[in-house]
């Protein structure tokens, strides 16, 4: 029958929702497994389904239908028969198992007929890795049901099989709060409920008691409910960076920098790619889930003339916000390739954030440039101190301006909000490079000036450009350029 990669098990009665699950656009096929001989609703005719009679409970004849017909699905989903829901939700059920890697996981549920509230839809969570879930609709991937197949026979009722399906697979269970189920009848009720066949709640609890003992596993008392860790709906922070191809080679020590992060943030890589058969910039996604975006902008760059030599050039101002608009955090750190964050301070800059005032916008922060050929006291390289905004808030009206050394903070201002400091600590190794590598990259900086004059209007830009030009020539001396 095998149709899809994914497969819905139901034990299904004449009171079923399975009809509601089938529908021409799943991305799955369908068990059902009928306990009553007198089921009016023929399905066979549909592809991807099929129908068998059996008696059990719902756990002995998901155990028969495995071993009876093997194991050849990516993954399972064990689903009541009186669970509302559709074909579109639980196709997006089984791509959240694939897209965030889940072992054993489980829908959220709607309030109606719940017993257990902490499986109630959690406000701004994807998914939330839990110690415990209920078993009305529980996921599972092939290994998984590799690994629990053969204890489902020793408990008709379920209890007790979170706390075994844990120990066995050494995995936390996933709530999928994006997607919410509904248990339509009361709990316990119904033919093939605990009450028919475990002789009502006494039996249930004499069975888990059972479970608990045979495996050695913790009672509630010893293991309530906890939330180990949540990927957020919408990250708090987004941390993007730009680079090109020559920067690739920092990228992996970035990202080493950030990793303590990454459970709580949002990354967007965005990758700049000069192309002379275009008119207008345009980005291409590579890959893009929860919390990693990555992408490609294509530009057409500007070709200048500086010092006998033609440089391609760029505006980083226009880069730089072609991949904020990726970023879906409330706040986004700024940072390049050749920087480092300071993995002791993710605690501070996250608390940091979740206590300030609304009428911030930004941060200034601490940036260390180390310098190669200037040594300093026991050898160390120099590090010369600057102060930048690289964080703040993430608003349509906040963006980047100038095309080289580039500034957000006046639009931050202009957005209603005041700058603070924070201590947030950068280490830019980038100027730690060659003579003849920092010669190319100052004489781009120039250009770029030169191509732009009203930025000359500034003293900013003036003071730099002053200085950049005597640094060229130092440069160009030393390497005999």
């Amino acid at each position: 029958m095998k149709q899809h990669k994914y497969l819905v098990i139901s034990a299904i009665s004449r009171r079923s929702l399975h009809l509601q699950w089938i529908t021409d656009d799943r991305n799955f096929d369908v068990v059902l497994i009928n306990y009553e001989s007198d089921l009016q609703d023929s399905i066979e005719h549909e592809e991807g389904v099929e129908e068998h009679f059996h008696k059990g409970s719902k756990f002995e004849l998901t155990k028969w239908y495995i071993e009876t017909f093997g194991n050849h699905y990516d993954a399972y989903l064990l689903l009541d028969d009186d669970i509302l829901t559709n074909a579109h939700d639980i196709n997006k059920m089984f791509e959240y198992m694939a897209e965030y890697d889940l072992h054993i996981a489980h829908p959220a549920l709607n309030p109606i007929n719940v017993t257990s509230p902490n499986l109630c839809p959690a406000k701004n969570t994807i998914i939330r890795y839990t110690n415990w879930i209920e078993l009305q609709a529980v996921l599972m991937t092939k290994e998984v049901m590799y690994n629990i197949v053969d204890y489902l026979a020793e408990s008709k009722s379920g209890w007790g099989f979170p706390e075994l399906w844990l120990k066995l697979c050494n995995q936390p269970f996933g709530v999928i709060d994006k997607v919410t189920v509904t248990h339509t009848r009361p709990q316990f009720a119904g033919e093939n409920s605990i009450y028919k066949l475990t002789g009502g709640i006494q039996g249930a609890y004499k069975e888990y008691l059972h479970l608990l003992k045979r495996y050695n596993l913790p009672t509630p008392d010893e293991s309530p409910f906890k939330v180990i860790s949540y990927i957020p709906d919408k990250p708090l922070l987004s941390i993007v960076c730009i680079y090109n191809r020559d920067d690739m080679k920092y990228i992996p020590e970035m990202l080493e920098s950030i990793s303590v992060l990454s459970d709580y943030c949002e990354v967007v890589l965005v990758e700049t790619i000069a192309d002379f058969n275009i008119d207008d910039p345009t980005m291409r996604i590579l890959k893009q889930t929860n919390l990693r975006q990555k992408a490609v902008w294509h530009y057409s760059p500007s070709i200048v003339n500086f010092d006998g030599e033609e440089l391609e050039i760029f505006d980083f101002a226009e880069a730089r916000n072609a991949a904020l608009n990726l970023a879906r955090g409330e706040w986004v750190l700024s940072v390049d390739a050749d920087e480092r964050l300071i993995p002791t301070q993710a605690k501070h800059l996250l608390e940091s954030l979740a206590e300030t005032p609304e009428d911030v916008g930004g941060f200034y922060t601490t940036q260390y440039n180390f310098i190669p050929w200037s040594e300093g006291e026991e050898g160390y390289k120099t590090r010369m101190l600057a102060t930048a905004c690289r964080l703040f808030r993430n608003r349509e009206d906040i963006e980047w301006e100038y095309p080289v050394h580039e500034k957000v903070e006046n639009t931050i201002k202009a957005a209603g909000f005041k700058m603070a400091e924070l201590s947030l600590l950068i280490d830019h190794v980038g100027q730690a490079i060659s003579a003849e590598e920092k010669l190319i990259k100052i004489k781009k900086y120039i250009a770029t000036i030169w191509a732009h004059p009203w930025l000359m209007e500034t003293n900013r830009y003036t003071n730099y450009l002053i200085n950049s030009t005597v640094l060229y020539k130092q440069l160009k001396e030393l390497t005999n350029g």
